[in-house]
């Protein structure tokens, strides 16, 4: 369960000359917990990354499996196959670099005070 940071907005309406006021307040929410910053950033990092790495794994398997791809190096042909253990292991490091990527800048977004950049 997240918590939001409750701010609340009052308006006062002065009727007549009676020195009366009434108000209205309605609560906003803004912001979150540090914790929820964090997994944000960090789910959003991830998402972009393994998009990335789908694309990138899809691409790769498709030029080794209809072009093919080898390398001659004195007199030793190596050729490269598509496997589906490379793939997994693409889109595992894929994953590994949205983390490490994504760390920065959840820390950056967790030490942020959501209300005055809003404002700003």
């Amino acid at each position: 369960m997240h918590r939001l940071s409750l701010v609340t907005h009052c308006s006062h309406d002065v009727h007549g000359g009676s020195g009366s006021s009434e108000g209205t307040c309605n609560p906003t929410y803004i912001g979150g917990p540090t914790v929820a910053s964090l997994r944000l950033v960090i789910s959003e990092s991830l998402v972009l990354c393994l998009i990335g790495g789908l694309l990138g794994t899809l691409t790769a398997l498709s030029i080794l499996y209809f072009g093919g791809m080898a390398i001659d190096a004195e007199g030793v042909t190596i050729a490269f196959r598509p496997s589906f253990e490379f793939a997994i292991l693409g889109l595992e490091l894929s994953l590994a670099v949205g983390m490490i990527a994504g760390l920065v800048p959840a820390t950056q977004a967790a030490g942020m005070k959501i209300r005055q950049n809003l404002s700003s």
